[in-house]
């Protein structure tokens, strides 16, 4: 039972969007951004 109550809650937010600063996501998804180009291989640069 734990287990599917710990898949559950990876499911659902800690916090919803209304709780969350704006300006933390933005830079989260900088960050992300960022990350998911350093990752991309040579032949795919633009």
């Amino acid at each position: 039972m734990r287990e599917k109550v710990e898949s559950v809650s990876k499911i659902f937010p800690e916090t919803t969007e209304d709780e969350r600063d704006p300006r933390e996501d933005q830079n989260e998804d900088r960050r992300r951004e960022e990350e998911i180009k350093g990752d991309r291989p040579p032949h795919h640069n633009e």
